[in-house]
């Protein structure tokens, strides 16, 4: 998509985990990030994002923003 949109200059993927990857001196606006789980916390997600913040500028947000956990009673 980044190819196809020419976007090449202006948005750059890194893969890796957030908690190891290494990038110097950059800042970006946004900061997305795919927790997979059952439950946002199940992914240890402050763990994760908080120590992230150096690569948001001022400003910037994390997609996804929030979460919201849903709980069903079932009963048989």
């Amino acid at each position: 998509m980044i190819i196809d949109e020419k976007l090449g200059d202006r948005v750059k993927l890194i893969a890796g985990d957030m908690r190891h990857v290494q990038v110097e001196d950059m800042q970006g606006d946004i900061l997305m990030s795919e927790l997979l789980g059952s439950f946002g916390d199940n992914e240890l997600s402050p763990e994760c994002l908080i120590p992230t913040e150096k690569y948001l500028k001022p400003g910037g947000i994390y997609v996804p923003w929030a979460y919201t956990n849903h709980l069903v009673p079932l009963s048989s």
